[in-house]
């Protein structure tokens, strides 16, 4: 069995992208399907192209994004301004977790940002609480800057959190 894609022209001259298959039946014998895929692979390149853009807009933020799966307890994306913010690498960054995370969090707001937490896990709708909190972040260097933190919860279908999904800012001066 085989497969491959190509593009073909119609008798009235357009062009069509197509998936081929072949199998062989016997020596000399072949059978095969040809798919007309030209809308797929339409659709494929605007996927594409979006993701590159959304990446795009991602890579070259000033602002720290991150996604924090709470299945895993561990980061699964954050934008490469954590190092031009906090001085770390994205990998440093990811590796160390919450663990980093919480470390850097200045001692006196601690108690408050995990409090914002544990209410953005339990509300079952945003109006339910305010999104945001301002704290003192510590970078590499060990100084304190304040960040304002915006953060949501994707929920599975039964409403139960599964991430935390933020954009943290860095508001001093």
């Amino acid at each position: 069995s085989a497969e491959f894609i190509t593009s073909i022209r119609r008798k009235d001259g357009t062009s069509v992208k197509v998936s081929v298959k072949g199998v062989r039946v016997s020596e000399g014998v072949v059978m095969g399907v040809c798919r007309d895929i030209t809308e797929h692979a339409r659709v494929e390149e605007a996927l594409r192209r979006s993701e590159l853009r959304f990446r795009s807009v991602l890579e070259n933020s000033r602002d720290l994004v991150y996604q924090f799966n709470l299945a895993t307890g561990t980061y699964d994306y954050i934008t490469p301004s954590v190092e031009s913010l906090l001085g770390y690498t994205v990998e440093e960054y990811i590796e160390g977790g919450v663990e980093l995370a919480a470390s850097l969090l200045h001692p006196d707001d601690r108690v408050a940002v995990q409090s914002h937490i544990d209410d953005l896990l339990v509300q079952k709708t945003i109006a339910d609480v305010v999104p945001t909190i301002e704290y003192r972040f510590k970078r590499r260097d060990g100084v304190y800057r304040w960040f304002s933190d915006n953060r949501t919860v994707v929920r599975d279908d039964e409403g139960a959190p599964t991430l935390i999904v933020g954009n943290s800012r860095d508001i001093t001066n």
